[in-house]
């Protein structure tokens, strides 16, 4: 992929270099490079109502944001430019920004021959009307009048003759098929009494978006392969069901099917890519595959396993198949996903240990990535064929090791007999503070069904060398301390750890730091300085 771009650079900076020998013209200066098409913004013209088609009425009024009407999906001017980006066909905008006494005039002779829309139940966030749409939805903001004029006061009953606050209208302006250039120069405005209030403006969009959105447009453009994203994003089955879904999911992101589009045709290899579209545009969520790494990802990206994967395991294993696709064997990973059994969380209110939380790392995944070898590989997934060990199994697919370490690792897993997901003791033993000498024994200490439960996660400190521990009688006498029936605390009574949660012995210890010692001249003095913590902090 790298390789490919550095080619595609390379000659475009040969072409640059050549050129100016048999282009230029007769002054000897070279053409102007034509400038790449993209989508621009006219600036916005106050006073003054934009001209053209109607599309939208008002475009706020037909969904509101959050959970409550109140919230308003469209309160500025940007905002309602966002609104017509979002829109097919729409490059002209207008919105109302008088708070007080609302814009114009003419509201309700309007409203009259086109009454505003009823809600479709309390609980619908967006109305099913289709272009063009000439009448108020039911969500006027931010205080809703019976018929959707500029309210009077506070109480949203009556209202005036102006168009209210907050308005948003969309509307098509004929472009003169110059890309627009017209268009933002001299958009059609209507000024005068009738743009009081108003804040307008005009979209240019190149001739090779015919048929999208500005928003679309961009998005597409910014692709290595702009005609077919354009081309992806025309497809019927690229389109919400109503014009409304369209403003009511301004952002770009709110589109899935143009979304994966555009993620879509950021793959290279044009199979690949089309068959991101196909699947893309059939619901699946393959775009997945072209979004980019994962957390989890340590390899090149296999695209064409991934989208074969979503393709046929769809939403529910979407992020599994991604994870595959980057790993170090994505052959062993797929092969996984089709057997195992990754006992995945469906509520997130599962009891802790009972299942595998989503958006973690897939015990297909983790094998994968750390397996040494094809042996590795079988003996890490039968280590995760029990949730409650999922920490140890991943600690020893993650180790540095060999594969005879992970098979040793797995082994002393399995016959460690774990029945909590908080119990450990094997991955530990390969820790950079245990010896290689001493590896064995403590694996030897965690595996063992003398070794209870809670104490195999010290097997690791009593191989350690520390004090107490640096010849094998004193590391072997630690272990026999973990195995005996009469220990009541490990910390303590087996690794020598004072217990400083004790406040009677914390007491003792600091009388006896704090007792008068005779000083250099053999007389007796207090400590200077104060207690043991004192001179020792």
């Amino acid at each position: 992929m790298a390789r490919i771009r550095e080619v595609w650079l390379l000659s475009i900076l040969c072409a640059a270099t050549v050129l100016p020998a048999f282009a230029a013209d007769a002054t000897g200066a070279p053409p102007a490079a034509a400038a790449p098409p993209r989508v621009r913004y006219g600036a916005p013209a106050r006073g003054a109502l934009a001209a053209g088609a109607l599309l939208v009425l008002s475009a706020g009024s037909l969904a509101y944001d959050g959970s409550h009407p109140g919230n308003a999906s469209i309160a500025s001017a940007g905002a309602c430019a966002d609104a017509c980006a979002a829109l097919p066909g729409c490059n002209a905008w207008t919105f109302c920004g008088d708070g007080v006494a609302g814009c114009g005039s003419g509201c309700k002779g309007y409203t009259d021959l086109h009454p505003k829309m009823p809600m479709q139940g309390p609980q619908s966030p967006e109305v099913t009307a289709q272009l063009p749409i000439t009448a108020f939805g039911p969500w006027t903001w931010p205080h809703s009048s019976e018929d959707g004029c500029q309210p009077i006061g506070d109480t949203g009953g009556s209202s005036s003759d102006a168009w209210p606050f907050g308005m948003c209208t969309l509307k098509s302006v004929n472009a003169s098929g110059d890309g627009g250039e017209a268009l933002i120069k001299s958009p059609p405005l209507r000024e005068g009494s009738q743009g009081e209030g108003w804040v307008s403006g005009a979209i240019a969009l190149p001739d090779a978006c015919a048929g999208v959105s500005a928003a679309t447009c961009a998005a597409c453009l910014s692709t290595p392969n702009a005609a077919a994203c354009l081309s992806c994003a025309r497809d019927t089955r690229a389109q919400p069901a109503t014009a409304a879904a369209f403003v009511a999911k301004r952002a770009l992101g709110g589109l899935d099917a143009v979304r994966a589009c555009v993620a879509c045709s950021n793959i290279t290899a044009k199979a690949e890519r089309e068959m991101c579209y196909d699947c893309s545009l059939s619901g699946k969520p393959c775009a997945i595959c072209a979004l980019g790494s994962v957390m989890w990802g340590t390899g090149p990206p296999d695209a064409a396993s991934c989208l074969s994967c979503v393709a046929k395991r769809g939403q529910a294993l979407a992020g599994e198949c991604n994870e595959c696709a980057q790993s170090r064997a994505p052959k062993r990973c797929f092969a996984c996903l089709e057997s195992f059994n990754l006992k995945l969380c469906k509520t997130g209110d599962e009891p802790v240990g009972s299942c595998r939380p989503r958006g973690d790392q897939t015990p297909c995944a983790r094998c994968a990535n750390g397996a040494r070898s094809d042996e590795a590989f079988g003996s890490c997934l039968s280590c995760f064929s029990n949730t409650q060990r999922d920490g140890e199994c991943a600690g020893c697919a993650d180790l540095p090791g060999s594969a005879a370490d992970q098979a040793r690792c797995y082994g002393c897993v399995s016959k460690a007999g774990f029945k909590s997901f908080n119990t450990f003791g094997c991955a530990q033993c390969y820790s950079a503070w245990v010896a290689p000498d001493r590896r064995e024994a403590c694996l030897k200490c965690a595996e063992s069904k003398s070794t209870p439960p809670a104490a195999k996660r010290h097997c690791a400190t009593c191989s350690d060398g520390g004090p107490r521990r640096g010849d094998a009688k004193g590391r072997a006498s630690c272990i026999a301390c973990l195995q005996s029936p009469r220990t009541k605390r490990y910390d303590t009574q087996c690794l020598g750890q004072r217990d400083w949660g004790d406040f009677g012995s914390r007491r003792r210890l600091l009388r006896l730091e704090e007792r008068p010692r005779a000083d250099a001249g053999g007389g007796a003095a207090a400590l200077g300085g104060g207690s043991w913590f004192a001179r020792r902090f």
